[in-house]
């Protein structure tokens, strides 16, 4: 055999292995996700669950892009995914044994209020969106979403830097106001409408109102975000069924579809529409995974390890100046400023390697832990609900990006705000059950 003909048969040989690597990855998690189902922990510990299918979508599914890249793909990076999963397998461990002191019914009998405890209450949290774009208004002028020009070519992006990315003051408090008050609002009175099909004007009215500020930022993220919560509401209460499973998922290509037609007003809704598969496909299947390929690849190799600095460091608190790893991770890779989404644990290697990659891995089951324990405990009420919902889709950036905007600390701030005029406001309305 000629030297063509042993690379050949080297070619065919890699290219072999690369993908028993890959099947390995894909079927290890299968028999814990038979167990999740067979014994519907899926929906009691939803949020250990929606964290699971998080990484395992986000990081697992796409990993084939990396492993065939001889240039990113690393034994480090192949090892890391094997203990994630493994991890995971150590975790459901757990949960298993704890059973139902961590199970949470959402379908069972749920404490509702009277009318006008809602409206008022509803009221409370839109006063909230109001003064954000208040604030918002007097510092930065309008929005981005209102700069924008159907009828002509506009740089979201440099738009969206000027205007939201880049703030002095950042952007925190502003997505409290603008995305996760609309959220739970609507969130909340999509409950009421599932239960009771009166509340449907309730219902109609809060999205609208919702919509108007989840889009005030011109990004995907809110709405897609918006419509994955109330999919896995009807979930979670069992009133899901074929055709609204249906509904969600062209309702869901829909949005995206106009949505990237704004970004890309120069071109046609033809071309728009053929390249729908492949952006869905980079961004849910590959863009993370390689991502954490490249954080791998850098540290400690190319870059020293940032030691912390990458971490959140509110009202400067701490003696350093935070860097922001997605800029970093762009500017490194593709030569220009912009987000690069990083999952949490590619942040806890960029900072510390293996120790911070296990410790970022460890701090997110034990969090999970703590958020099952804590609404277990709470009443089944539509507000705790509502709450339960939005923090439990929330954990899916423990795949996409900082662990600090799963939990972060200006919406626990908000939340216990929520909470105590949740409960005066309810002392004042005697609620009534309803099975």
């Amino acid at each position: 055999m000629g030297w063509k003909g042993k690379q050949k048969n080297n070619r065919y040989s890699y290219i072999f292995m690369n993908y028993v690597l890959y099947l390995f990855l894909i079927a290890f998690p299968i028999p814990l996700i038979i167990l999740i189902f067979k014994y519907k922990t899926y929906t009691y510990v939803f949020s250990a669950f929606i964290s699971f299918i998080g990484i395992y979508m986000f990081i697992i599914v796409g990993s084939i892009e990396v492993i065939n890249d001889k240039d990113l793909f690393s034994f480090k990076y192949y090892f890391s995914l094997f203990i994630i999963l493994f991890l995971f397998y150590i975790f459901y461990i757990f949960i298993f044994l704890l059973g139902k002191r961590l199970y949470i019914n959402l379908s069972e009998n749920i404490t509702l209020v009277k009318d006008r405890f809602s409206l008022t209450f509803i009221v409370c949290l839109w006063s909230i969106s109001i003064l954000t774009f208040i604030v918002y208004f007097n510092r930065h002028g309008l929005p981005v979403i209102f700069d924008i020009d159907i009828k002509d070519y506009v740089d979201i992006y440099a738009l969206r830097e000027e205007k939201w990315s880049f703030l002095s003051e950042g952007s925190h408090w502003y997505k409290a106001g603008f995305f996760t008050i609309p959220q739970i609002a609507v969130i909340y009175s999509y409950i009421y409408k599932i239960i009771n099909k009166k509340y449907r004007f309730f219902f109609y009215t809060n999205l609208i109102i919702g919509i108007f500020f989840l889009i005030f930022s011109a990004t995907k993220s809110p709405i897609v975000e918006l419509i994955f919560c109330l999919f896995i509401t009807r979930l979670l209460l069992k009133e899901m069924s074929i055709k609204l499973l249906f509904f969600y998922f062209v309702l869901f290509l829909m949005v995206i579809f106009a949505l990237l037609s704004l970004y890309y007003l120069d071109k046609s809704p033809s071309e728009v529409f053929t390249s729908l598969f492949d952006y869905l496909v980079m961004r849910i299947l590959v863009d993370y995974t390689m991502t954490h390929a490249y954080v791998l690849n850098i540290f400690p190799d190319l870059h020293d390890y940032f030691y912390g600095l990458t971490f959140g460091n509110p009202g400067n608190i701490f003696p350093f100046t935070s860097i922001s790893l997605s800029h970093f991770i762009n500017v490194w890779v593709y030569g220009v400023v912009a987000n690069c989404s990083v999952p949490s644990f590619s942040e806890g290697y960029a900072n510390f390697g293996f120790l911070g990659f296990l410790i970022i891995l460890l701090i997110m089951f034990f969090q999970i832990i703590i958020f099952q324990i804590i609404f277990k405990y709470l009443p089944v009420n539509v507000f705790v609900i509502s709450l339960y919902i939005f923090f439990s889709v929330n954990m899916l950036n423990y795949a996409i990006s900082s662990i600090e905007n799963v939990f972060p600390l200006e919406l626990i701030l908000i939340f216990s705000i929520l909470f105590f005029v949740y409960y005066i406001i309810q002392q004042f309305k005697k609620p009534h059950l309803l099975k």
